[in-house]
């Protein structure tokens, strides 16, 4: 096969999902199968795109292919704990390790990959008995691999897996070999190694030399740089070892990672706004507010939209402070600037410009298409920021709070600062106000605005009332394997496999809005988030669990399933006669299912959002990239849905 992508770790340009699924599409068969490094190959290009769907399903062909190669087997396993499938994974490797000789590098590798999901497991499980199990066994698994192979990366791992089933001589014992290897493999390359100097301040920690750790800690998070995802993976480790020993601040410190904020505020007033309630005389009064407190809660990472006022003010704070911001519009720009900035006049729409394309700002829309202002849209993307805040601060092991800059005498109004803080607030969430009544009093604000300031008169909002949208979940499922069927296996299809669906469907307390079937493919619609994550698990867990080849169909039979959450226009369908639910986020989720795992339940980082946003959710939601979806132009965050309590 001639034009295949070689593959880099970090390409300067990365390649192109769509090439990539044209050139795997159009392969060769004869070719690809030739050799394993073929599949290989397109495997390492899909994972460095972060479509581990993609590369899961490309080694499982390449398994059938090749199914002594001992090297796509435990890739295929690597694919299958990048998704989540720790189960499928344990089974690939249980199958290939007693066959590898202990001399052989995959040995070492598959032990170290074996102790991992033990880890993972032990990190997730809520069952006392389980986690116990599971520490012992990553324990047993990183020891065998640092035994036979001298890598630190097991070693470290092995010793604080000991400190935590409480083997206090042994976690040491092996902190001090560890160390050792650091010492004895240090070299020029390693200087910019952050994976190094993080082992040996584990090391270092383990030993109970705080100021070495903490040493070694600070070089690898200034490694690190920017790149906080690193330093949240040593801060998290370096917490769990906080329920079994002391660890000083100082270590904590080298590795901190600051507050994520989630920002609400009022914008400025239109002319002639009586009482005022943030004239433009208080600007100044309120940005140096804003930058106290971002100093004082140690912002790093905010959220917030960018409205005129509070919002712009917030967001080119925050990237004075060369902090990470993301923006989020409830609606496309034109029209949001007719809404939330012009009106302020056009200094106000210079300012949103600058900030949008400010340093380390990312922006988007809730919903992309324009003419589109509806106040439910509002409250949307408010719900977005909230979940999407706490999300991040659950990925850097950090908290979150939300910042408000309000007029406490304001009205709790749906996509307001006000209410949005009342519920923010009665979901147990820290915050901090900045009352505006203070800044007003020490601004001393005249009702108007300066002498000489001219105005355009503030665009309402158009209201279209023919067809509304309401937020909705979305859920698309259909049957891996469908395709395959053959003719006699149908009838076995619609008792068996559609049954389940039904039984599924009957047994949920709260029944979706909306369902149809087409062919494999299964379409609901739920009101609530919850609700259709919990359908979807136990769909999930009804179809994996089957003996289906007890039921006339291929042992191999499997389910996808896509949510996403996003509003939607219901309206009576005439054709099938019955309420329907049309929009672009109904194609969100069906453009997500394909590019699901087999066997697993994706959501987009909207339902992802809609999910964290609440305290002791049932949910989990695991991050596994930005995927690009069919028919889309930009990648998208995608979520591994899981019950909070499961491992997977």
């Amino acid at each position: 096969m001639t034009g295949l992508m070689k593959v880099t770790h970090a390409p300067p340009d990365p390649p192109d999902l769509g090439a990539l699924r044209r050139l795997w599409e159009d392969r060769d068969l004869g070719a690809v199968r030739a050799t394993p490094g073929q599949y290989l190959e397109y495997a390492e290009i899909a994972t460095g795109l972060s479509h581990h769907a993609f590369a899961y399903d490309i080694l499982v062909e390449a398994r059938g292919a090749f199914p002594e190669d001992a090297s796509i087997a435990h890739r295929l396993a690597l694919s299958a704990t990048d998704l989540g499938n720790l189960s499928r994974a344990s089974r690939i490797l249980d199958d290939v390790i007693p066959g590898l000789s202990k001399s052989d590098p995959l040995h070492s590798e598959a032990l170290s990959l074996r102790g991992r999901i033990a880890k993972e497991r032990w990190a997730r499980t809520s069952d006392s008995a389980e986690a116990q199990s599971a520490l012992e066994d990553a324990l047993a698994f990183y020891r065998q691999a640092f035994d036979a192979s001298r890598n630190f990366y097991p070693g470290i791992n092995a010793a604080s897996m000991a400190l935590l089933a409480g083997r206090q001589r042994e976690a040491q014992d092996l902190a001090r070999e560890v160390l050792f290897v650091c010492l004895e493999a240090r070299s020029a390359e390693r200087e910019g190694d952050l994976w190094y100097y993080a082992t040996m301040g584990e090391a270092h920690l383990l030993l109970g030399e705080r100021r070495e750790a903490a040493q070694c800690y600070s070089t690898a998070a200034q490694i690190a740089g920017a790149d906080l995802g690193y330093v949240a993976r040593m801060r998290r480790q370096v917490l769990r070892l906080t329920h079994v020993m002391h660890v000083d601040e100082s270590v904590l410190g080298a590795l901190d990672v600051g507050r994520v904020i989630v920002f609400v505020g009022h914008m400025i007033d239109e002319i002639g706004r009586a009482p005022p309630r943030f004239p433009p005389e208080i600007e100044d009064a309120v940005r140096v507010a804003i930058e106290v407190a971002l100093s004082s809660l140690d912002a790093r990472i905010g959220f917030s939209s960018l409205a005129c006022g509070s919002d712009i003010i917030f967001c080119e704070a925050m990237q004075a402070r060369s902090a990470e911001t993301n923006v989020i519009l409830p609606f496309a720009e034109v029209d949001f600037l007719d809404s939330s900035v012009s009106f302020a006049g056009e200094s106000w729409v210079k300012r949103f410009q600058a900030a949008k394309r400010g340093r380390n700002t990312t922006i988007r829309d809730a919903v992309a298409d324009a003419g589109t202002r509806e106040d439910v849209l509002f409250t949307y993307c408010q719900r977005i920021l909230e979940g999407a805040a706490v999300l991040r601060a659950q990925e850097l092991a950090t908290d979150v709070l939300m910042l408000a800059v309000l007029d406490p005498t304001s009205e709790p109004v749906r996509g307001g600062t006000q209410k949005a803080l009342q519920e923010w607030e009665s979901l147990g969430r820290q915050s901090h106000v900045i009352d505006l009544q203070g800044c007003r009093k020490r601004g001393r604000a005249r009702s108007g605005p300066r002498p000489g300031t001219s105005w355009p008169q503030r665009r309402m909002l158009e209201r279209d009332h023919s067809h509304r949208r309401a937020t909705f979940t979305s859920l698309f499922a259909d049957m891996v394997g469908f395709g395959r069927l053959r003719d006699s296996e149908f009838p076995a299809f619609f008792e068996h496999y559609l049954r389940k669906v039904s039984w599924v469907l009957q047994e949920c307390e709260v029944q979706p809005a909306f369902f149809n079937t087409w062919g494999d493919g299964i379409f609901l619609v739920f009101g609530d988030p919850g609700d259709a994550a919990d359908f979807a698990l136990r769909l999930r867990d009804e179809v994996t669990q089957t003996d289906w080849s007890r039921l006339g169909l291929s042992r191999d039979t499997n389910i996808r399933v896509a949510l996403h959450t996003g509003p939607i226009f219901q309206a009576w369908d005439p054709v099938l006669e019955r309420e329907n639910f049309f929009g672009q986020h109904v194609t969100r989720a069906a453009r997500l299912e394909p590019v699901t795992g087999s066997g697993s339940v994706f959501v987009t980082e909207e339902t992802a959002s809609f999910l964290s946003a609440t305290p002791l959710s049932r949910f989990a939601c695991d991050y596994l990239g930005e995927i690009l979806l069919p028919k889309e132009s930009k990648a998208q965050r995608v979520y591994r849905l899981r019950r909070a309590k499961d491992a997977e």
